[in-house]
């Protein structure tokens, strides 16, 4: 039955106004009752509009956006639409606004960084938001791909990415994800779109949506943003020249989409004309990582095949993205000083940014120019190189069988594993200019190796060693072997003569393999008498394909023999299995739970396979979702298993750890290192490691697969452990002087090697005297003139200084000694805060032939004390041997001011000096974590 509602023209246009999607009529349809009948009255409702036009995505507000795009880079995404160094500065400017608890709660919980955002924070944003997507598909890891944020209103068909060229052509279709996503939904959408293959310029995104109802999906209500591609790094120049005795660079960037400048580096320095010798240092960059965390949006536990790894060979990419190794973080760590210059601030018409820079005061600088596509080019000073052995996998290409992967885990160690199958060794290198020196392990013996190399650039190095051998080096993986997965020459040899056996009546009992000028495999299969049957060309390692003796390409089925973890449902089944594939087909399943499960044989065929432990006991399992590293298996039961394959597991040495053997284990060593037996309070699973909890708050994460360190487990600190190493318990003080700098204060720790410790403080000289004692290898004890508390600890090393301690205290302090030389307080002096202020005030009333008082004094990061008076002048004063500079640079030395009798200060200087020249260098670095007080 067709009801119609009769609405005056008056009406329809009061309430279109108000609501001009459409709007619902209600009223009653009264039916007349028949003789002795009552009356009936029909609620109706009708809408008036078109109902498949109104909106079903959210157009936005005055305060939100209709919807977010991210560009992808690394494992995680930025917010396209606001300038990232616009926000960098902005927020870094902010964090210093706040006050230091809620700075320490930013740094513990970036996440919650916004909570502080204040009205100038807010104004600076409007500024710079509001740009377009830009990608920059270059296979660096910085803005590859896109993600898109959104909400829908009603429930409705939605679309996956369309992408449309300039002329309106579709060029990406990724509507195979369309899906229906219900009323007020929030609908996220990651494009796996392959955009490399697309040429710079602007294209078009589409989604589209459509609810379920006739005549709509002919006339799609449709989200429409721009996607700029953009490959192409900026422009950067930069001039040195000298006026007026300051040290000058002209730098000039430009880009079509440039987004802004940064500049790092070692002391001071600013815009010529504004910056001068007094200028308070800048530190834009100095909290860079916790800045960066609150406005980075990780993507948690995404499978491998999703994964986005930065492949960056620029320090400015690597320290912004946190995948700097050692040696980049090396030169890093020596930057003091660092400037942000947004382009939204500084590019003129022509969208370039060209500043004088006064680098007088600045002893090494790095320069990086950045657009929106996170196309970044840097200039360091002096024309210096980084170029070294990245942390990472290298392929030493040596003519194929030979070949060898490089793995280097950190800037002293790695792995190889041989392209011929030889067993995996271990070594360790040290570098020395152009000089490289190796020891190889391979488990009984060690081999030395020494040489030369040289890089042709980041990527690419040739090292000659001295027995004549030459190896060029391809930088391949900056994962390592983690998802690096290619096929040995025995396994080449083992595939191609199974497939062609099963595919020809010509049999083959043996193979040959020779390599081509391109790395590629040549196959070729013998029968008995030794005789060529069939070659196989073009062997790819990688994708395990080749082509046939009638030139067809053929893809081979392959199960690599290794170690593999699996992944299912835990309602389908709670335990947690790994899997031993073997060379001769023998497979191994063990289970964290019960320890060995099955073992037998396997024959893989045509995406079956089919397992046997004997006559009467088969069993086939179906593959899919194959690839070189990761499948399904699913029984007939409809059961299904994830495989992925472990390539840091040496198939040779496979063992799993029963949760009943790490649970004792991980007792064991809490016992050795906190000094006491602790109760297992809890135990389960986290990301495929058995977390338990001990009682006092201990914590151990263990990984029940053996690795190559042995049971391989994470503290509570995350510091790497292997369970089935008890540490030593022993006095892990070194003899000598120790320093901790929290902020301003400053103090020295004298240990005697027997248990005490003597404590000064710079500020004033005060002394106490400490006790320490090692309840475990881990827990020490601390006494104190009123107190006793017991304490972790956790030594460690960098490059920059040799020995340093963190102790963490109960109530989460953690305060760093760093190890200074051999002296000891009784036998060198240094002055007290107190004594270069006298000495200071002494010194300058002297000159200015007036009463001058001290208004400020502030430790610097390297040490030194900069003193300010009254009248305007500053010190800045070494306070070992009391000398220094002023405010115009001439110098200052106190001691000979003759108002203090401190020679036998003045006398020592110079040997602690020497002493303490690591420690400044550890000053400069900033590399340890602070509190307010030691």
């Amino acid at each position: 039955v067709t009801v119609s509602a009769q609405l005056s023209a008056d009406d329809l246009a009061a309430h279109g106004e108000t609501f001009p999607n459409g709007f619902f009529v209600e009223g009653y349809l009264i039916l007349s009752g028949a003789e002795n009948c009552c009356d009936i009255s029909i609620p109706v409702m009708g809408f008036y509009g078109d109902w498949a036009k109104v909106p079903i995505f959210y157009n936005g507000s005055r305060h939100s956006r209709p919807y977010t795009l991210f560009a992808d880079s690394g494992d995680g995404a930025f917010d396209a639409s606001v300038s990232l160094a616009g926000n960098l500065e902005a927020l870094s400017q902010l964090f210093e606004r706040l006050p230091a608890e809620a700075a320490a709660e930013v740094c513990a919980e970036p996440i919650g960084f916004s909570m502080y955002y204040d009205d100038e924070y807010l104004a600076a944003r409007e500024k710079y938001s509001g740009g377009d997507l830009h990608l920059s598909p270059d296979g660096d890891g910085m803005a590859e791909r896109l993600e898109l944020n959104y909400t829908v209103l009603r429930s409705a068909h939605v679309s996956g990415l369309k992408l449309y060229d300039s002329d309106n052509k579709l060029v990406i279709d990724e509507s195979q994800d369309d899906g229906t996503l219900l009323a007020y939904a929030f609908g996220g959408y990651f494009s796996e779109a392959d955009f490399k293959v697309l040429p710079e310029g602007t294209y078009k995104g589409v989604i589209e949506g459509y609810i379920y109802y006739e005549g709509a999906k002919e006339n799609p209500q449709t989200y429409e943003f721009p996607i700029v591609i953009d490959k192409t790094a900026p422009e950067l120049e930069i001039k040195p020249k000298e006026k007026n005795g300051r040290k000058l660079l002209e730098i000039t960037a430009s880009d079509q989409s440039l987004d802004g400048i940064y500049i790092m580096g070692r002391g001071n320095g600013g815009i010529a004309g504004e910056y001068t010798a007094d200028s308070p240092q800048l530190a834009e960059m100095k909290n860079i990582r916790c800045i960066v965390d609150s406005i980075y949006i990780p993507h948690y536990m995404w499978p491998d095949e999703y994964r986005n790894p930065v492949n960056s060979d620029l320090l400015f990419v690597n320290t912004l993205m946190n995948t700097a190794d050692d040696y980049e973080r090396s030169i890093t760590d020596a930057y003091n000083f660092s400037d942000i210059l947004p382009a939204y601030r500084y590019q003129g018409e022509d969208g370039s940014i060209s500043v004088t820079y006064d680098v007088t005061d600045l002893d090494e600088y790095l320069v990086a120019a950045m657009d929106k596509a996170y196309n970044t080019t840097e200039i360091l000073s002096d024309g210096r190189d980084t170029s070294h052995l990245k942390t990472g996998l290298w392929w030493a290409r040596n003519n194929g069988d030979d070949d060898a992967y490089y793995n280097f885990w950190d800037t002293r160690n790695g792995n190889i594993r041989y392209q011929n199958g030889a067993p995996e060794k271990t070594f360790s290198f040290e570098l020395n200019g152009d000089s490289i020196t190796m020891e190889i392990y391979n488990g009984t013996d060690a081999e030395n190796r020494t040489g030369k190399i040289s890089f042709t650039d980041h990527r690419n190095a040739v090292i000659t060693w001295d027995d004549g051998k030459t190896e060029k080096l391809v930088y391949a993986n900056p994962d390592g072997l983690a998802g690096f997965d290619y096929i040995t020459t025995s396994e080449m040899k083992e595939i191609v003569t199974a497939y062609h056996n099963a595919h020809s009546t010509v049999k083959a009992v043996s193979a040959e393999v020779t390599y081509d000028e391109n790395g590629m495999g040549i196959v070729r299969l013998l029968d008995k008498n030794g005789k060529t049957i069939a070659e196989y060309t073009g062997f790819d390692r990688f994708e395990i394909t080749a082509v046939d003796p009638d030139g067809n390409p053929v893809q081979f089925e392959h199960i690599k023999a290794g170690v593999y973890t699996v992944f299912q449902s835990p309602e389908q089944d709670p335990k947690h299995y790994y899997v031993l594939f073997k060379e001769d087909g023998d497979v191994v399943i063990c289970s964290a739970e019960d320890g060995l499960e099955w073992e037998g044989t396997t024959e893989y065929v045509d995406d079956v396979i089919t397992c046997n432990k004997g006559k009467d006991d088969e069993l086939s399992v179906n593959v899919t979702d194959k690839t070189r590293s990761f499948f399904t298996v699913t029984f007939e039961d409809g059961r299904a298993y994830q495989l992925t394959y472990q390539p840091n597991h040496n198939p040779d040495n496979f063992k799993v750890y029963t949760t009943s053997e790490l649970e004792k284990l991980a007792a064991d060593y809490c016992e050795r290192a906190y000094g006491k037996r602790l109760a297992l309070v809890s135990a389960s699973f986290d990301a495929g490691l058995y977390v338990m909890q001990f009682a006092e708050g201990r914590m151990i994460s263990a990984d029940p697969l053996e690795s190559p360190i042995g049971a391989f487990a994470l503290d509570q600190y995350q510091n790497a452990l292997d369970l089935t190493y008890l540490p030593e318990i022993y006095d892990s003080f070194e003899p000598g002087l120790w320093f901790c700098r929290n902020g301003q204060s400053l103090k020295y720790y004298s240990s005697d090697g027997n248990g005490t410790f003597t404590v000064k403080d710079a500020a004033d000289g005060s002394e106490e005297t400490i006790k320490y004692r090692w309840i475990g290898a881990v827990a020490l004890e601390l006494t104190y003139s009123d107190h006793t508390e017991t304490v972790d600890t956790i030594a460690f090393s960098t490059p920059v200084y040799e020995r340093a301690m963190e102790l963490h205290r109960a109530d989460n302090q953690i305060d760093t000694l760093v190890y200074a030389g051999e002296e000891t307080l009784d036998s060198i002096t240094f002055y007290t805060d107190q004594e270069l202020i006298d000495m200071a005030a002494a010194d300058r009333s002297k000159k200015a032939g007036k009463d001058v008082q001290v208004s400020e004094t502030v430790v610097n990061e390297d040490g030194t004390v900069v003193i300010r008076f009254e009248d305007g002048s500053a010190y800045t004063i070494d306070r070992f041997t009391g000398e220094g500079t002023d405010e115009n640079g001439k110098a200052v030395n106190l001691p000979q001011t003759g108002n203090n009798d401190l020679s036998s200060a003045a006398a020592a200087a110079g040997a602690l000096v020497l002493i303490l020249f690591g420690a400044a260098a550890v000053w400069a670095s900033g590399t340890f974590r602070r509190k307010e007080d030691c």
